[in-house]
């Protein structure tokens, strides 16, 4: 949760308002001194109190919690911290009500910002039927780990309660183990033919755009499906710009492909990334596209009590 640092007031209509928190560690830690010797103010770290709203049971006695009233994208910024700390922050009745008021997006981006030890007290603490839902939001790798720290019986029915699709890739993930290539890659895959046009692969992308932290590239298959190439979002970017209907067949370098198999240890994975100099690598079975390992992905594994690691995406 956020901690009030220091209180904007200023003269509005004829009286005195709260106009702004400030929320900075440099403020919160500066002795109080007159303003000409106070620390410079950071816009970035102000939190602007029309933006704020009560939160909770606001017929209570007592100021309300409070949380905020725009658009909830701004639980990203930098005022305000990720969402899933502010999730992981309050007692899970209060964390239960904040999720309620997010999209499903919002609600699946604040859950897999989450340390692992808060999303498992949640999802145990919540119904089984929420919580399934909550869990089928998340993306593929991100909801297989917090399941696989579920006790057997509870992830069985969480599984059991969601829709025969989102289940599905989660019970393929959950049959590796979690230092294993397949049990921590993302069965998110953009696939383009050789033949398909840098067009037609663009509106692809923008249909799987809810799932872009996990997209870095476009997997090329030939017309049997087998994997021939990896092409990397920039270089379709610059084709878009040249040529839309340029065939992605003609774009990609064979020579660049960085492949494992599923059943590959972590420590495999990331020197292949480290090697090819790699943000991401495609995970292949019988020569075919199965799903994605990120670099961020090969860093939860690899150190899995430090909570999880998010590289800045190429779009955000």
């Amino acid at each position: 949760m956020i901690r009030a640092a220091d209180l904007y007031l200023a003269e509005v209509l004829g009286r005195i308002r709260l106009v702004g928190v400030d929320v900075s560690t440099t403020t919160l830690f500066a002795p109080s001194r007159p303003a000409p010797a106070a620390p410079a103010t950071d816009p970035d770290r102000v939190i602007d109190w029309a933006a704020v709203q009560p939160f909770g049971d606001t017929g209570q006695q007592g100021a309300p919690e409070v949380r905020l009233r725009t658009s909830h994208e701004g639980l990203n910024s930098p005022a305000t911290g990720r969402a899933g700390r502010l999730v992981g922050g309050p007692a899970p009745k209060r964390a239960q009500e904040l999720l309620a008021a997010l999209t499903p997006d919002e609600a699946a981006d604040a859950l897999e910002e989450m340390q692992p030890e808060d999303l498992a007290q949640l999802l145990r603490e919540a119904d089984p039927a929420r919580a399934a839902e909550l869990v089928a939001w998340m993306e593929p790798d991100e909801a297989a780990d917090a399941l696989r720290d579920l006790p057997t019986e509870h992830r069985n029915e969480l599984l059991q309660l969601m829709p025969a699709d989102k289940a599905a890739p989660l019970l393929e993930l959950l049959g590796y183990r979690e230092d294993q290539a397949g049990g921590f890659m993302t069965t998110t895959l953009v696939v383009g033919q050789q033949r398909d046009s840098a067009a037609e692969v663009a509106d692809r992308l923008a249909e799987a755009r809810h799932h872009d932290v996990d997209i870095d590239a476009v997997a090329v298959v030939d017309s049997e499906g087998r994997l021939v190439a990896d092409l990397p979002l920039l270089d379709l970017l610059f084709a878009l710009r040249k040529k839309p209907d340029a065939r992605i067949g003609s774009l990609v370098d064979r020579e660049d492909l960085v492949t494992v198999g599923p059943n590959a240890p972590v420590i495999e994975v990331a020197k292949q990334l480290v090697e090819a100099r790699r943000l991401s690598l495609v995970v292949v079975e019988d020569e075919k596209p199965i799903g994605r390992i990120l670099a961020d992905d090969v860093l939860d594994a690899l150190v899995p009590t430090r909570g999880r690691f998010h590289f800045p995406r190429l779009f955000e």
